[in-house]
């Protein structure tokens, strides 16, 4: 059954409202807060898990509650936390792990806390559940925040669960086009290609839909790291 109405005073609602900080510097372009759902897409090995574990610690620095879900290998990402350099006291402080290989998403959420669920994927390959579930988790949050990685299949104009898992969203972005670079001897660099596809709420620097920026995914766990400035596509450019 749909909740009744009730009135309620918006500034009230903002009192002890924060801002996410985003890799690759996405923040200066969308402001995402409580409330709010973000979605992450992704190509395969395209580091999207190493998106959403540096969003986890990034805003666990600065004191937000972190509710990291896991619908995969849990100690995976353990293990590539330490390979980042942190110990396991560090992120047993910083961030709760909850192990989601049930796949209750409903159930998962916590209302004022960062949410990140890594990643949807529903039972049986029931992806036309996507829309549905999303709004079902969103409904759950309070002052709490929701990204979601979204497995995005190459050369895909969309994520599976179709466009309203992006309608349903207060940004999304998609990570691809990961390539492996050669730069002589045994050394290789992974560089991918970040866009963003929609915003609703922008951050201090303008017009951010449609620009992209490349990233390194490190050997180290596969961290972000940011090359260069977000900008249109040169056939795009303004």
């Amino acid at each position: 059954l749909t909740p009744p109405s009730r009135i309620v005073d918006p500034l009230e609602i903002m009192a002890g409202a924060f801002e996410l900080e985003f890799p690759i510097s996405l923040h200066e372009y969308a402001i995402i807060c409580q409330g709010y759902v973000a979605v992450v897409r992704g190509w395969k090995h395209c580091g999207k898990t190493g998106f959403l574990m540096e969003t986890a610690l990034l805003n666990s620095k600065r004191g937000l509650d972190v509710n990291y879900c896991v619908t995969e290998n849990v100690a995976k990402i353990g293990r590539r936390y330490l390979q980042w350099g942190y110990t396991p006291e560090e992120i047993r402080e910083r961030i709760t792990f909850r192990d989601c290989r049930d796949r209750d998403y409903i159930n998962i959420i916590k209302r004022d806390c960062l949410n990140v669920l890594d990643y949807y994927n529903p039972p049986n390959g029931e992806y036309h559940r996507t829309a549905a579930d999303i709004e079902d988790m969103a409904k759950s949050l309070g002052k709490g925040v929701l990204i979601i990685g979204i497995q995005h299949a190459r050369d895909a104009k969309m994520p599976r669960g179709g466009e309203l898992s992006q309608e349903l969203s207060q940004m999304s972005v998609v990570l691809s086009e990961v390539e492996t670079i050669n730069t002589g001897g045994i050394d290789e660099r992974k560089v991918g290609k970040a866009r963003i596809l929609t915003i609703k709420e922008p951050g201090v620097r303008k017009g951010g839909e449609g620009r992209v920026c490349q990233y390194e995914v490190t050997e180290k766990g596969g961290r972000l790291v940011q090359v260069g400035d977000w900008d249109y596509p040169r056939k795009d450019k303004k």
